[in-house]
């Protein structure tokens, strides 16, 4: 048996309090472990959320307010950091929810091994209305996150344990960073530490937009990558081993299948570390051959196009127009032997959008009333078809993808029928960038 849990600190800024500060604050206040000591940090706070935070803090005795009169996120968790009581410190963010043994479990796995600078879990997203997407999981071995997150941001800020002297030691979070502050951090964490994961979903994190994609802005995607390409500079350039060349010319002769190649340099990052030869080879072995999960939707997608434009077909529908141009669409046509109804064209929203092939991308406004357009996206289906009630008023016939057959295909185009999702719910082990808030 584990010994008894050891105190645990909690860093939860608030800097414009949203609708769902005390729900977010429940979810810490019921936590199964004893001991908390919960620190509120008002990031800059205007006056309203200052008087809900105080609020709080008089219903519960655990409560500690800190304040920081100018926002910066990464200036409040360093205060957090400096402050808290305890070596373990939980994040949790105020527009997210976890469940009440989140804590417990976090704290039994850095106990379990004290090697361990942070351990976050699966988790997952909600779109603004509380619509479950996705479940996204991080690899729970240290060796493999160490080299995974070289790829991309797949721990959820707010659902992370830290061990506070460690993270104080590598410099704590860069106040100098406009955005990507965690995503910084894990890298340089990682140099000289182990992070691991639990396995269980612990946390659901929120994302604004309707459809659960968590868009980066200009400025946060740009620090990601200065963060990402530091961290590149840095491995060694050489591997050290003949696995590396192996695994490529066991590709390029096709000696052994994909997969195989896939997990055997996969399993040398883990265990070795990375190098930039290695995960070179990794990131190329992925790249030139697809993976099954990858070609089975793929497969699908088809699928639904092939079924789709039959239905079109056989109801006269003389041509459709694909909206809008994305990587769904640009994929669907590699392979134009798939339409049963001719393309009439691509459509986009976006005034720069380049050409497909041969294919010139219009505007929408194009698009005259009685003609037919098919929506080609798996995440955006739902905005784009709220985005396209200006030309169904007009009269032009929007038909959703994944909501149509042979059955609802002709009330799909009217919006008469609700929409099938294709992925009701989609668990992706190692998605390239989940998000890097």
């Amino acid at each position: 048996m584990l010994e008894s849990l050891p105190p645990i600190s909690v860093a939860f800024p608030v800097y414009r309090a949203p609708a769902t500060l005390e729900s977010a604050f429940a979810c810490v206040s019921s936590q199964n472990a004893a001991h908390l000591d919960i620190m509120m940090v008002l990031n800059g706070s205007d006056p309203g959320t200052r008087d809900r935070v105080h609020a709080l803090a008089r219903r519960d005795a655990r409560v500690r307010i800190l304040d920081l009169p100018r926002a910066n996120l990464a200036a409040a968790l360093n205060l957090a950091l400096r402050e808290a009581r305890h070596d373990l410190v939980a994040r949790m963010d105020a527009d997210d929810l976890c469940g009440s043994s989140r804590f417990d479990l976090q704290a039994r796995a850095m106990l379990a091994d004290a090697s361990l600078a942070g351990v976050g879990c699966a988790y997952r997203v909600l779109t603004n209305d509380d619509r479950p997407r996705f479940v996204v999981r991080p690899p729970t071995d240290p060796g493999e996150l160490r080299w995974r997150l070289l790829l991309g941001n797949m721990l959820a800020h707010g659902s992370m344990m830290l061990r506070r002297d460690a993270v104080l030691g590598v410099g704590g979070y860069d106040e100098s960073l406009p955005r990507a502050q965690d995503y910084d951090l894990w890298l340089r964490l990682v140099r000289r530490h182990r992070v691991g994961a639990r396995a269980e979903v612990l946390y659901d994190y929120r994302v604004p937009s309707a459809d659960g994609a968590d868009r980066s802005t200009p400025e946060q995607a740009s620090t990601a990558a200065r963060c990402m390409l530091r961290e590149w500079r840095l491995l060694a350039d050489r591997d050290g081993t003949d696995r590396v060349e192996r695994s490529i010319a066991e590709m390029l002769t096709r000696s052994s299948a994909p997969e195989v190649v896939r997990g055997q340099l996969a399993e040398h990052l883990t265990t070795h570390g990375p190098t930039r030869e290695s995960l070179f080879a990794w990131t190329w072995a992925n790249a030139a051959s697809p993976s099954a999960p990858t070609l089975a939707l793929q497969a699908a997608r088809r699928a639904l196009v092939r079924e789709a434009t039959r239905v079109l077909a056989d109801r006269g529908v003389a041509r459709v127009w694909l909206y809008p141009a994305g990587s769904f669409t640009r994929a669907l046509l590699e392979h134009p032997e798939d339409f049963a109804t001719p393309i009439a064209g691509v459509l986009d929203d976006r005034a720069d959008a380049s050409p497909i092939g041969a294919w010139r991308v219009h505007a929408p406004s194009e698009v005259s009333a009685g003609e037919h357009i098919l929506i080609t996206s798996d995440w955006h289906e739902d905005a784009l078809w709220e985005a396209s009630h200006e030309l169904r008023a007009r009269g032009v016939r929007v038909h959703r993808l994944h909501a149509m057959s042979v059955s609802d295909a002709h009330a799909s185009s009217n919006g008469a029928s609700a929409p099938r999702a294709l992925h009701a719910s989609i668990e992706d082990p190692h998605p390239a960038c989940p998000q890097i808030a």
